[in-house]
């Protein structure tokens, strides 16, 4: 099975902005809404991977797959 992972781009104003406000200790929990297909998923899983916390992921869309939750935890 070949699996194709998006490339990030465009998108780092919007990374640097979440980051920022983690680093601001910024305990409100953030909701991200734009069309679909605009890069939504790739820049939580960018954010995900360069954020030493606790992510959470929920496609609240997807009705059938649990696998489609994303958690990374690196403390």
């Amino acid at each position: 099975m070949c699996v194709i992972k998006p490339r990030f781009a465009d998108r780092t104003e919007e990374l640097k902005f979440l980051l920022e406000l983690t680093r601001e200790g910024s305990p409100v929990v953030e909701y991200i809404y734009s069309p679909e297909g605009c890069g939504k998923t790739r820049l939580l899983r960018e954010f995900a991977q360069r954020f030493s916390g606790v992510t959470v992921y929920i496609d609240a869309l997807e009705e059938e797959r649990v696998s489609k939750v994303v958690f990374s935890v690196s403390l």
